[in-house]
């Protein structure tokens, strides 16, 4: 059946067991497109470029369906309303990748700032596009 796409409530808070994952994934490429976040051409851009060298082993979280690296904006919700930050309190969240997170924050959590760590950057690029194009205070990517 999936998640229904609601544009007045695109960050839904459902219970759980309410929806499958794929689904929540599904619902979040919705809500990302109608964001207007290009995780196609960002992506393509993170695949153009030479990887970091590096004498350590490293996941370099390059050439994944993009939606196996996102968490989907309802578990987001999920997570903050048991975190249930109040007016003052920062979130941050480090491999914020598109800054899903601050999109979640800066409509349902009112004086609540964000900060977004996220260290590849045309992702950093594309999300702080989306979120100044969203216009939500207290947001940073």
């Amino acid at each position: 059946m999936g998640i229904p796409f609601d544009p007045d409530d695109p960050f839904p808070l459902l219970d759980e067991d309410e929806a499958p994952y794929a689904d929540a994934k599904e619902h979040a490429a919705r809500v990302d497109a109608h964001l207007g976040i290009d995780t196609a051409r960002a992506e393509a851009e993170v695949l153009a470029s030479p990887p970091p060298v590096t004498d350590e082993p490293a996941q370099l979280w390059r050439g994944l369906p993009v939606q196996s690296l996102l968490t989907p904006y309802t578990e987001l919700r999920a997570m903050l309303a048991r975190l249930a930050p109040s007016p003052g309190d920062v979130v941050v969240d480090l491999g914020a990748a598109y800054g899903r997170m601050g999109h979640v924050v800066g409509r349902h959590h009112a004086g609540v700032r964000f900060v977004g760590y996220e260290c590849v950057a045309p992702r950093v690029r594309e999300g702080r596009r989306a979120l100044e194009r969203a216009g939500y205070a207290g947001v940073e990517l």
